[in-house]
């Protein structure tokens, strides 16, 4: 695959900054908004954030937050069983 992209309509997604957790606009690829995103108003071809909406996919996408909580759980039957 050749490395020249121009003419392509090749994307750079940014990442987000977790550390700031500053989400960034996109610009739309698809017919279809992904979730934790809205149409900008002001250009349709670009995407705006919702900042609650994509923090709560990437608390559930954290493994350490579904192990925690099963733990939790065990725990708490393991001690209502004996």
């Amino acid at each position: 695959m050749s490395e020249d992209r121009n003419g392509l309509g090749y994307w750079t997604l940014p990442k987000p900054d977790i550390e700031v957790k500053e989400w960034s606009r996109i610009p739309r690829v698809a017919r279809t908004v992904p979730f934790g995103y809205k149409e900008d108003p002001d250009d349709a071809d670009f995407l705006l954030p919702i900042k609650e909406e994509l923090d709560a996919l990437e608390q559930a996408k954290d493994p350490r937050h579904d192990q925690s909580a099963f733990k939790d759980k065990k725990k708490k039957n393991d001690k209502n069983t004996n």
